[in-house]
């Protein structure tokens, strides 16, 4: 998710504004974890109604990116939005070659299945094919099994 934006970076820099401008940091992957947010927001909350207007929720990323241009000059408005154009890209499945087929889950599980029982958060691949695409990260509460990890530890969403 580093790498796609990176690479679409340097293309449009290099093919189309001929720049040589060095930019670093990681705001094009926080970018690209807003537009997935975003689309995933989308499913269950398709607007926001601020003052009477009905804003859809999958675009305030574009929002968010034009407040953090004007609030820190300095930043990379181009490298914000490659981050967000792979964001979007993943979130609607255009990305698949990230995922691995289901054929290879399969192989690996069964060579490794009794490691990734161990694991509290994992999902193994007959839960995935019914659970919904939302439903794979942990978002409000850990399973019981997370209780013998020792220390306080903490909960996504919580």
């Amino acid at each position: 998710l580093v790498t796609f934006p990176g690479i679409l970076y340097t293309l449009l820099e290099l093919f189309i504004f001929h720049g040589t401008t060095a930019v670093e940091g990681a705001s094009a992957l926080v970018f690209t974890f807003l537009a997935m947010e975003a689309v995933k927001t989308y499913a269950f909350q398709p607007y926001y109604t601020i003052a009477g207007n009905e804003i859809p929720s999958w675009t305030t990323p574009g929002i968010w990116m034009v407040v953090a241009t004007l609030l820190v000059p300095g930043s990379s408005f181009v490298g914000h939005l490659c981050g967000l154009v792979v964001g979007y890209a993943y979130a609607w499945r255009y990305m698949r070659i990230l995922e691995p087929s289901e054929w290879i889950l399969k192989k690996v599980e069964e060579k490794l299945g009794f490691v990734l029982l161990r694991l509290p958060w994992y999902v193994c691949l007959e839960k995935r094919t019914e659970m919904n695409y939302f439903e794979m990260l942990p978002m409000a509460a850990a399973p019981p099994a997370a209780a013998h990890l020792g220390g306080p530890g903490r909960t996504l969403g919580v």
